[in-house]
Formats: C-alpha cells, sequence, structure tokens
C-alpha cells in the first residue's frame, strides 16, 4: 500500500457540500436549477462554458463529481473534479485544487446571495 492511499483516508470528501444544499433548495422551492457562475466574488466577472459562453442563468440538466483517485494506469494522483452540463450541451468543470476560485448564484432565489464554491 503507498503512503498516498494511507494518508488518503475513506472518501468522504466534503467539497460541494453548500452547493449541494442551494441546488436541493431551488429544486425545492422551482422545480429547476438556472445558475450564475462568475470569477469574482461582485458576481460581475462571468465564468465561460465549454464553448465559451458566459455562464449566466443557465439550466442545469446534470451534475457530477469524480472523487479524488489514484490512476489505475500511472499510479498517479487524480484531484476531485466537478463538473455541471447545461440544457444546451455545453459543460462547466472545477478541480477541487481550484475549488474557491468562482462564485455562484441560482437564478430565481430571492434575495440573491453569492456564494463561493468550496
Amino acid at each position: 500500500m503507498t503512503d498516498f492511499f494511507r494518508d488518503m483516508g475513506p472518501i468522504t470528501n466534503g467539497e460541494y457540500i453548500s452547493f449541494q444544499y442551494n441546488v436541493n433548495y431551488a429544486i425545492a422551492n422551482l422545480g429547476y436549477v438556472r445558475i450564475n457562475i462568475t470569477t469574482d466574488a461582485s458576481g460581475t466577472v462571468f465564468a465561460t462554458d465549454s464553448l465559451g459562453s458566459p455562464i449566466q442563468d443557465r439550466l442545469i440538466v446534470k451534475m457530477s463529481y469524480t472523487y479524488p483517485h489514484i490512476d489505475e494506469v500511472t499510479l498517479q494522483p487524480v484531484v476531485g473534479y466537478f463538473t455541471l452540463v447545461f440544457d444546451d450541451q455545453t459543460t462547466w468543470g472545477n478541480t477541487d485544487a481550484n475549488d474557491s476560485a468562482y462564485w455562484y448564484w441560482m437564478s430565481g432565489i430571492e434575495p440573491i446571495m453569492i456564494y463561493q464554491f468550496t
């Protein structure tokens, strides 16, 4: 067993817990999730999707999270990765290593509260 496995602990990653709470809240109250993602805490500089379009009032149709793991071929550590798929099939993703570089808010939820992805 490598030191990485020994030091890794159980797979109970706490990433994106507050985001998941906000997604559940939007679904319960709106029936859908429309998101805005920015690169600044003031919510003025929009992040871009896989085609370079701003992520502004975008409908989420799928979310996935890949836990940190060891690549079976290279035996190298792979950081966790979060992905959103929007209704136009474009995507946005972020690694755990870059988890605090973006902010978001859900369209349709009042008052508007901007949260940091963590």
